[in-house]
């Protein structure tokens, strides 16, 4: 693969739904949306890949070589990851000029073996876990673990442009968006097109840990080795994320130090539970095995919930399967006395002692919740 993106734009191109790829490269082409799309819908579809070319095409319209013209004819999916520069794969600073269309990321080890996928015939992507490790190389610790939680998790933040969007909100409308790859938009209770989607986990912990080991270079090595150790998979939201790391981390790294839950645990439903809930099973957000589940309530990520329980009905079946529920909001999260009242809570509900705080854990704190908390999600992986 000679065109390989990576970095930023890689991270951003895993978050992107195979639906909205389709809908910005050739949607007449997929039989799925042929019979699903209108000519008004391809119309201004085509119009939008022409425009996204247009941007680019006019500064190199100059220029001859193999490499531009690729990536031009790629501007139509790529566009997606950004407005551009594209970041792309180099060994050599020397192999790449960087320009409006192209970022060089030099990576003089190369590719390591797996570290690559080919995401369509024009050009390559880092995998998950490679591109992980060339941002770790100039991320915090704390942004990496961002990264890798979202990564290893079973959501993506995407919000696609106009036209793309409109498209698959019309779609939604009358029930015939295709799901692609286990990817679906999470709508709000009005029906709207949110920027959160439900996807299969992209890579694990396991994963990550393997690379860290395996890689030939030493970049960001260490911090994805790190960062391995530290992810919580299958979070369900950037809300869960934030939560289970400030719950989580050690006092030493500013968390409150209440680690061993897991995310989005399936509870099975006793027969009485089952019949108040209308359902067999239900998932709990933060779950301890001493039969704590905490509850992330956001408007902004869980504008509507898999279970399509009331809250109500599936705190009551928990109560039955002796689960004791506690729903935090994010007012709550971002509190510095609301949050030391939660982890005091929790540690009495979990029956561990909680570390006095020292101006050294406080000082973690500090910086944690700055790095967790006053992060914009849809600018990932900006660093």
């Amino acid at each position: 693969m000679d065109v390989l993106i990576c970095g930023s734009t890689a991270f951003r191109y895993w978050r992107i739904p195979p639906i909205a790829q389709l809908l910005a490269a050739a949607p007449e082409a997929d039989i799925r949306l042929a019979k699903v799309l209108s000519g008004n819908d391809l119309e201004l579809l085509s119009a939008r890949a022409l425009r996204a070319c247009e941007k680019f095409a006019k500064p190199h319209c100059g220029n001859a070589g193999e490499l531009y013209r690729t990536m031009l004819d790629a501007v139509p999916l790529l566009s997606l990851c950004g407005d551009g520069p594209f970041d792309l794969l180099s060994k050599d600073n020397r192999d790449v000029r960087r320009s409006s269309l192209v970022e060089p990321k030099v990576w003089s080890a190369g590719a390591p073996v797996g570290g690559t996928r080919e995401a369509t015939e024009l050009f390559g992507v880092t995998s998950p876990e490679f591109t992980l490790q060339q941002l770790a190389a100039r991320a915090s610790l704390e942004r990496t673990l961002l990264l890798a939680s979202e990564l290893c998790g079973g959501f993506s933040v995407f919000r696609p442009p106009a036209e793309i969007a409109g498209v698959i909100q019309r779609l939604c409308n009358r029930g015939v968006l295709p799901k692609i790859g286990g990817w679906e938009p999470c709508l709000s209770g009005s029906g709207k097109l949110t920027d959160l989607w439900k996807r299969p986990p992209l890579t694990t912990p396991s994963d990550l840990k393997h690379l860290a080991e395996t890689s030939d270079s030493s970049r960001g090595r260490a911090r994805l080795s790190l960062v391995a150790d530290l992810v919580t998979p299958d979070a369900a939201s950037p809300f869960e994320v934030q939560a289970g790391i400030l719950l989580g981390l050690s006092a030493r790294r500013g968390g409150a130090g209440l680690d061993g839950f897991k995310f989005n645990h399936k509870v099975w439903l006793t027969p009485d539970a089952a019949l108040l809930s209308k359902r067999g099973s239900c998932s709990c957000d933060l779950y301890w095995d001493e039969g704590l589940d905490v509850e992330c309530h956001s408007i902004t990520w869980h504008a509507e919930r898999d279970s399509q329980l009331s809250d109500f009905a599936r705190e009551t079946a928990l109560e039955l399967m002796g689960i004791e529920v506690l729903p935090i909001t994010y007012e709550q999260l971002s509190s510095p006395r609301q949050f030391d009242a939660i982890v005091r809570i929790i540690t009495s509900k979990l029956g561990r002692k909680q570390p006095a705080k020292t101006k050294t854990s406080q000082a973690a704190a500090n910086r944690l919740w700055k790095e967790v908390l006053k992060v914009d999600w849809l600018r990932l992986p900006d660093v």
